[in-house]
Order: C-alpha cells, then sequence, then structure tokens
C-alpha cells in the first residue's frame, strides 16, 4: 500500500470525530472550544523491551517517554488535568492507532470530573493548547476508578520512521469554581496497563503491539490558581459573648500545606493616621489591644504547630463555646472561651510596650465582629522583618469602617508615607510600603454584610497579581468584594451559615 503522506494525515485529523460514551466509544467536536491549558504529570515510560501479542509486530511501533520533563501539580481552573503524556514512534511502515484504552485511579472520584481527552502535543510543552488536534473524547465518567475507551474515528495515522507526542487528560472546564477548589489536594492518575490496551494496525491493517515499557501512568495533584490562603466565610452574627456563633473561616487552595504558625487574625481598626495599626506589629508598639483590654476588636496568633493542609478548610471562632452551642460542632480554633470544646485557643498579645510576646490567653469578652461593617485581615509577619505582609483581607459592610490604606499619600512628593523600623532587626532602617489602593476606590469595593458573608470567587476577581505588600505579591486590597452598595462581587451575602464547609 502506498506511504500515507503527512498532509493526508492532517486531512483525517481534520474530520469530525463520532460521539461514543466512557468505556463504549468516543466522541469529538471540531468546533468545541478548548478549555485553558495544563502541564504534562508525571509519566513512566521507556523504549527498550517489549510485549507481546499472538500475531503482533512488536517492531514497528514503541512508547516512549515524553520529550519534556514532567511536573506533578496543576490547576483545576485552567480547564484540563493532564495525568499521562508520551510518545509514539513509528517503525518503516506508516502505524494506524485506532483506540487506547485508560484506566483511572488516585485519590478524585473521576465521576465529578468531565470527559476523558486524547490530545496530541503538537509543541511538546505538555499542555492542552487551543488548536491541537484532539483525536478522541470518552464520555464523564459514572463512577469512581472507571475505564475509558479512547476510539478515534478517523484513526490517528503516525508516517513511517516519524513520532507523535500525546497527552491523556480530564477535562475541568465545565466544572464551577466552587467544585473545581473541593479538588484541591486530590490527585488524578492515568494508565495505560499494557500494549495491548493500544489497539494499533500498519497500513495493511496487521495487528501491531507497541514495545516499550508498560504500564504508561502518570499522576497529577490538583491545586487551585489562588497561591495563598484565603478568607472563605465570615459569619458577624448570632449572638454575642457566651452565646456568639460569630466565626472567621479559611481555606488553603494550593497544593502544598501552610505552616501557620507566623500567620495573624486582626479586626483591629483604628486610623493608621493615628499611628495605630496591624502593621505596626514589627515595633512591638500600636499594633492592636492586649489580652487586658476590654477592646471590641482583636488580635490574635496562631499557636504553634498550627498548619492548614491542601484544600483544608479550618474555623476560628470568636467563641469557642457559642460556636458550639450555635453549630452542634467544634471550631478549630477559637479567640476565645475554649471551654469543654476541642477548639484550640489563639494566641493573643500580653500587652508590654516593646514585646511581641503572644499566649494562649483569650480575648476580651467584648471582642466580635461588627454587624454593620468593618475589616478581616489575615497577615503574616516573621519575627524580625520591618514590614508585615498581607495574606487576604476582606471589608464588608457599609460605611468606612476598616480601610487600609498604609500608603496614604501615593508617592505625593515631599510627604512620606507609612514608613516601619522592626525593633527586632537592629539595622535602625525603616522600610516603606507598597501602594495600597486609595480610601475611595476600598469604599466602593466592599463586601456585602453579613450575617454571612460567602467567598464565590477564589481567584479574588480582578485583584493586583504584582506590586503590592501581599506574601504573594498581591495587592489585597484591590480585591472587588462587593460595589459597597451591599452588592455582590468576589463575596455574597447568605441568611445561612456552614462552617467549615464551602458553598
Amino acid at each position: 500500500m502506498k506511504t500515507l503522506t503527512r498532509a493526508l494525515t492532517m486531512a483525517l485529523l481534520s474530520m469530525s470525530l463520532a460521539a461514543v460514551g466512557c468505556d463504549t466509544g468516543t466522541r469529538e467536536d471540531p468546533n468545541k472550544p478548548k478549555q485553558g491549558s495544563t502541564t504534562a504529570a508525571t509519566t513512566s515510560s521507556s523504549a527498550g523491551g517489549s510485549t507481546s501479542a499472538s500475531g503482533g509486530n512488536s517492531g514497528a511501533l514503541s512508547a516512549t517517554a515524553p520529550p519534556t520533563p514532567a511536573l506533578a501539580v496543576q490547576r483545576a481552573d485552567q480547564g484540563n488535568l493532564v495525568a499521562v503524556a508520551f510518545t509514539l514512534n513509528a517503525g518503516p511502515d506508516d502505524m494506524v492507532i485506532k483506540s487506547i484504552e485508560v484506566t483511572a485511579s488516585g485519590t478524585v472520584d473521576e465521576s465529578v470530573l468531565g470527559e476523558a481527552k486524547w490530545v496530541e502535543d503538537l509543541n511538546g510543552n505538555g499542555e492542552v493548547d487551543p488548536g491541537e488536534p484532539v483525536h478522541a473524547v470518552a464520555a464523564q465518567a459514572t463512577q469512581d476508578d472507571p475505564t475509558y475507551n479512547l476510539r478515534a474515528l478517523p484513526a490517528v495515522i503516525i508516517p513511517a520512521n516519524q513520532s507523535a507526542t500525546y497527552l491523556l487528560a480530564l477535562d475541568t472546564g465545565s466544572m464551577s469554581q466552587l467544585d473545581q477548589v473541593a479538588l484541591v489536594g486530590k490527585t488524578v492518575e492515568l494508565s495505560i496497563p499494557d500494549a495491548s490496551k493500544i489497539d494499533a494496525a500498519d497500513n495493511s491493517g496487521g495487528v501491531v503491539t507497541p514495545g516499550g515499557t508498560f504500564p504508561i501512568s502518570g499522576s497529577t495533584t490538583i491545586e487551585f490558581g489562588a497561591e495563598h490562603v484565603l478568607i472563605s466565610e465570615v459569619v458577624v452574627s448570632p449572638g454575642s459573648g457566651a452565646t456568639s456563633g460569630e466565626y472567621v473561616e479559611l481555606i488553603n487552595p494550593t497544593s502544598q500545606p501552610l505552616d501557620l504558625e507566623n500567620y495573624y487574625l486582626t479586626d483591629y481598626s483604628d486610623n493608621p493616621t493615628n499611628g495605630r495599626y496591624y502593621f505596626n506589629l514589627p515595633t512591638g508598639v500600636d499594633f492592636g489591644p492586649a489580652n487586658t483590654d476590654t477592646s471590641s476588636d482583636f488580635i490574635v496568633r496562631f499557636p504553634k504547630g498550627a498548619a492548614i493542609q491542601p484544600g483544608q478548610v479550618i474555623t476560628i471562632a470568636i467563641d469557642g463555646e457559642g460556636f458550639k452551642a450555635t453549630y452542634s460542632s467544634e471550631a478549630d480554633y477559637c479567640i476565645r472561651n475554649a471551654g469543654t470544646t476541642a477548639s484550640e485557643q489563639m494566641l493573643t498579645w500580653d500587652g508590654p510596650a516593646g514585646s511581641v510576646d503572644f499566649s494562649a490567653t483569650p480575648a476580651s469578652d467584648n471582642a466580635g465582629l461588627t454587624n454593620g461593617g468593618e475589616w478581616i485581615c489575615l497577615f503574616t509577619w516573621d519575627g524580625s522583618s520591618d514590614l508585615i505582609q498581607d495574606v487576604d483581607i476582606l471589608l464588608y459592610g457599609t460605611g468606612t469602617s476598616g480601610i487600609i490604606n498604609k500608603t496614604p499619600n501615593l508617592g505625593l512628593p515631599n510627604i512620606a508615607d507609612i514608613r516601619v523600623d522592626s525593633l527586632f532587626d537592629q539595622d535602625n532602617v525603616a522600610s516603606e510600603f507598597k501602594d495600597d489602593q486609595d480610601e475611595t476606590f476600598q469604599a466602593n469595593n466592599r463586601a456585602p454584610g453579613g450575617p454571612s458573608i460567602t467567598r464565590v470567587d477564589f481567584t479574588e476577581g480582578n485583584e493586583l497579581k504584582t506590586g503590592g505588600n501581599g506574601i504573594t505579591g498581591n495587592d489585597e486590597t484591590s480585591e472587588n468584594a462587593g460595589d459597597g452598595a451591599g452588592g455582590n462581587g468576589t463575596f455574597e451575602r447568605s441568611q445561612t451559615a456552614t462552617p467549615g464547609t464551602l458553598k
């Protein structure tokens, strides 16, 4: 038979693929847009050796490792989770690849994901890029750990003495952002168990069994677009004091466990122009209320050993016993009244000027979250640097309480912005914060008020990703949390609190 040319190959690949379901067939819609891009995960396959089948020609086709290094972490919000990258090498004859049978495993339940895809990686970057041929699609799984039969119609042709690199991926582009976040920390594993699962033939129709080492398998751990801990919910009622159901909820949307020991949480909202604000912590003075104060504000630190795992949601109750009475469950941490609960006491400032000692002493009975509107700030400090780093900030409700502007002069000539010199670095040289957003912007982008203020956008919307005072360089004062007048943004108002559970 005449050798098929590459032009014929591409013409065949441009044809529509027929639609067939998971475990029984495949489909492809050439008009369907490709979803995002991801990076190839770890893949095990090498040249040499062969797995033979009766009547097969194992010298005509071989499977090898991918040509590019593999990464083991991918973002669910990019649209595809690539678990396997591999290369098929044709011998002296054209090779016709009809189907690939893939088995799934890992800690994720594949039935919550979308369809499976067999994609040709034309540029070899290990990513599903727009315009790259999708040779076969298998329908969304109906159970955990399924088998996908990826059947290409028309068949895929690899010209003689040429190679092609392929990706096996699961779609996440059709999932809601909330469902994508729920995947964080879980693993996707795909495998071609043995050579017989690649249905191949030469150009005369003879059966070909690929050489190489099987199984060809890969795994990826799922993360989300955010690079740091996020405030996911703030509940400002019901009750107060020992009956308080108020709490702050945090989520780790990254693929890594994060140490919280140097993390602080505060709603302290004195005006920075008066010289008293949370960012003064490195100076040892005027950074928050001490544990002996009767203030309604608080500044607390996570205890030694505190951590948050990938995808984990934790709650910090204002009142441990009050939280338990309200929700019939126990918070992970509390700022006071742990009582008989399992909630771990957050650390509070002992009070002496020039000290940043925090101990497991409860905050004031008056401490709580203002229903009408204020702010919550999660920040971190390494114990010596001049400047703290914002991790996440939420302004909610009405008014101007809690607006944070560490650079009120915004670069005006001859007028200094706020500068801080740490008491603990011993260099007597102050550092200046980068520009925060001005008061008008922050007032116009406040989240709606409670009872529950719930995050609905885990990408932080249009927040500036560079040039800010955040832990990853973000400007945490630039998040469009709402419209400033009770309308929604990256947060929404809810009547129902769901501690420990995203909604």
